[in-house]
């Protein structure tokens, strides 16, 4: 199953949104005869949708995580807020 994908959008007037399995959006694009060029697309851009991807921020965040660096100030930052609420 493929995860919802947020977007942004701005318009003018009344407007809808809607749900489409994957399934749904594949016949859609094999009815317009647009399969080929969407397939096309995915390629061309391949490393942008992945960098922009959830994937790649949650490999980033494991990253963070695992970096010592980042590990102890976290913990410090922690600390210091603890404190904070011991010294009231």
């Amino acid at each position: 199953m493929r995860s919802l994908q947020p977007c942004t959008a701005v318009s003018e007037g009344n407007s809808e949104s809607l749900i489409l399995s994957y399934g749904c959006f594949w016949e859609i694009l094999l009815e317009e005869r647009l399969a080929d060029k969407f397939k096309s697309s995915l390629k061309d851009n391949l490393e942008s949708l992945h960098k922009n991807s959830t994937a790649h921020m949650i490999e980033k965040v494991k990253s963070n995580l695992k970096n010592a660096k980042m590990n102890k100030m976290m913990q410090d930052d922690n600390k210091e807020e603890a404190l904070k609420y011991v010294a009231r």
